[in-house]
């Protein structure tokens, strides 16, 4: 299974959510549009979460936060340089 094919949905033609380390499409069944701002171009869909599924993702995010606060300055620094650097390929 290719990344692209984990968080795209070719059923609905849209990208799905990420919430608390998955890749998941929406119980709701409705997509938002995202428009390039310079250009009023469609960019592409995502599909919009449900209330529980952003509640879901919040309790997960403030799960992960408790466990990022117990690592050391140096250690995030390090993670995050290594994140800019993967983006920036």
């Amino acid at each position: 299974m290719t990344t692209s094919s984990v968080i795209f949905d070719a059923a609905s033609g849209s990208y799905k959510s990420y919430i608390n380390g998955a890749w998941l499409r929406s119980a709701s069944n409705k997509l938002v549009t995202i428009t390039n701002p310079s250009t009023r171009k469609e960019q592409f869909k995502v599909q919009a979460c449900t209330r529980e599924e952003i509640d879901s993702a919040y309790e997960g995010c403030s799960k992960a936060q408790e466990e990022w606060r117990g690592v050391p300055l140096w250690q995030r620094a390090e993670a995050l340089k290594r994140v800019a650097a993967i983006l920036r390929e």
